[in-house]
């Protein structure tokens, strides 16, 4: 919604700070949850490795 507002009006700061504001929350939020799935399921630990946080590893 935000994103949309941002390109409708042409307000490039609104998107730029949208985007910081998403990412670092997305980030904090996905660092808890990898914590306690860790603590929840031993074996997420190998799978987390394997797998990037956002966007998925090819090689």
């Amino acid at each position: 919604m935000f994103y949309g507002a941002s390109f409708v009006y042409s307000n490039w700061i609104a998107f730029l700070l949208t985007s910081f504001v998403f990412v670092s929350t997305m980030y904090y939020r996905a660092r808890e949850e990898e914590t306690v799935l860790m603590e929840r399921f031993p074996e997420y630990k190998v799978y987390r490795e394997k797998v990037g946080m956002f966007i998925p590893r090819i090689f």
